[in-house]
């Protein structure tokens, strides 16, 4: 047997790891700052909510410049007529397949992102009327 019948005889994986350990950390370091800044956040504003908002807002901002290249936005940003000609694929199913983010992934990922940082930016505001905070006004 040549090595050239070797490779073509040889199995393809059936799994592809897209994400690298530091994205799978960066996705789980999201849902707990989520979680923690969720659940400390009655009444009022106290150090373990503040800090899981700020964590939030870090993740935020890193999400599409650090990592492979399949985890940035510069990867699955498409236009909302590529997102919407890809969803009528779907219904058809003839939906393409993607390595990483389709273009309907990538709609819900800046759809998640903006809305996240939304939240932030309304927290780091309200901390700031409290005189707190990076964005505190003076009384």
């Amino acid at each position: 047997m040549t090595s050239s019948e070797t490779i073509r005889t040889a199995p393809r994986p059936d799994t592809i790891l897209v994400w690298d350990p530091l994205v799978r950390f960066g996705h789980w370091a999201l849902v707990a700052a989520f979680t923690v800044a969720y659940v400390s956040g009655e009444d009022e504003a106290d150090a373990l909510h503040v800090w899981g908002g700020y964590v939030i807002g870090a993740i935020v901002v890193l999400r599409g410049f650090v990592g492979p290249h399949h985890a940035r936005l510069t990867d699955f940003v498409r236009s909302p007529i590529v997102a919407v000609a890809y969803f009528i694929d779907l219904l058809y199913g003839r939906g393409r397949r993607y390595i990483g983010h389709s273009p309907a992934g990538g709609a819900m990922v800046i759809a998640l992102l903006a809305c996240l940082a939304a939240t932030v930016a309304t927290g780091l505001v309200a901390y700031g009327e409290e005189g707190k905070g990076p964005w505190r006004r003076s009384r």
